[in-house]
């Protein structure tokens, strides 16, 4: 069954300060490979990213790019240095990522210039179609996507430009537990969505507010990694949203 976006949005905000600990792109690469396959398994509505480690910028914005674009369609993306490692990224494998290599009726395409990764063209420039004759002509008609695809990825410089009205949740091992308050949650879920802020390797800067809930209780290490902490995180809200 092909999952429908989120009723209401679930943005996650992160810091580009959270590659600071890495040496070089390839690790870079890896990391932001791991994050963004945990936004698409919970069906993230919006990634936002603080800019507060500007050199980092370009980096995630072309990677994030390149990895969210359907494997077809990947060729139009030009291959610059920052793209050299993303023969390493997970599949995102999100619908529109899963297709035949031969044309299948039935089945929703992107289309870009025409091309839909099926060695013929469609008389459509953009947007996405659904295939409804596999033979020698490929014949589709023009489809609006319903199915989640992926989170909208913005940059934003301060923690100011956040939308205003969500419920705000912040990753905090000295915060309330995840258990006593999950009902509150999911009835603020219901009111507005939700955001999810977890912070970079540096800790949280003083001006960011929000619920503290601490996801990891008990944990059994030092300090928990933010790729880390999202996955837990995440984990724990949609099993309540």
């Amino acid at each position: 069954m092909m999952p429908f976006p989120r009723r209401k949005p679930l943005e996650v905000v992160l810091f580009l300060s959270t590659f600071s600990q890495e040496s070089s792109l390839l690790e870079i690469t890896m990391k932001l490979g791991t994050i963004l396959r945990y936004v698409n398994i919970f069906r993230v509505s919006e990634l936002t990213w603080i800019v507060d480690r500007s050199e980092f910028l370009d980096i995630v914005r072309e990677i994030t790019d390149y990895a969210q674009e359907v494997p077809y369609l990947k060729k139009f993306i030009s291959l610059k240095k920052n793209l050299k490692y993303v023969g390493l990224l997970p599949p995102m494998n999100v619908p529109l990522h899963v297709v035949s290599k031969q044309a299948v009726e039935g089945e929703i395409r992107k289309v870009k210039d025409g091309e839909v990764g099926l060695g013929k063209k469609v008389r459509k420039r953009g947007g996405y179609v659904l295939v409804t004759d596999s033979r020698t002509i490929i014949r589709a008609v023009p489809y609006e996507n319903v199915f989640y695809e992926g989170p909208r990825v913005r940059f934003v410089r301060s923690l100011d430009e956040l939308e205003k009205g969500r419920f705000t949740v912040v990753g905090d091992r000295y915060g309330e537990d995840f258990d006593k308050i999950s009902s509150l949650l999911a009835s603020k879920y219901e009111e507005s969505g939700i955001r999810l802020i977890i912070g970079p390797p540096t800790g949280l800067p003083p001006d960011v507010l929000g619920y503290r809930v601490n996801f990891v209780v008990n944990q059994g290490v030092r300090d928990v990694r933010t790729e880390e902490a999202l996955s837990v995180a995440l984990a724990q809200l949609n099993s309540v949203l």
